[in-house]
């Protein structure tokens, strides 16, 4: 489960308080445990924690603006991201494809 404190309309605290997700799960009667969700290694460990038939439950914490820092100066508002103008829109397009190792797209074709 992805656990970034956020939702559509923003920051989880100042819209939707949910509290310690990994004590409900718990009092559920599921395996709980959490990682770093941007660390793969981790991850392929968390799935051999023991649960005994019980539902193992991996909570990845992750920061929603994690390799693309542009995105940070959205932060919290990060879904639905509209841009404001043409320029910010080629301003973001640029930022995240060197970000992500890519070309930016052409919008021109």
């Amino acid at each position: 489960m992805d656990v970034n404190d956020q939702q559509c309309d923003g920051a989880m605290n100042s819209v939707m308080e949910v509290g310690d997700i990994k004590t409900k799960f718990n009092d559920f009667g599921a395996v709980c445990v959490e990682i770093d969700g941007h660390d793969i290694d981790g991850m392929r460990e968390a799935v051999k924690v023991p649960h005994e038939g019980k539902p193992l439950i991996i909570l990845a914490r992750t920061n929603p603006f994690n390799a693309m820092p542009i995105l940070e100066e959205r932060f919290p508002r990060l879904h639905y991201v509209r841009f404001k103008s043409e320029d910010e829109r080629q301003r973001m397009n640029v930022s995240i494809a060197g970000d992500l190792g890519i070309e930016p797209i052409d919008y021109a074709h």
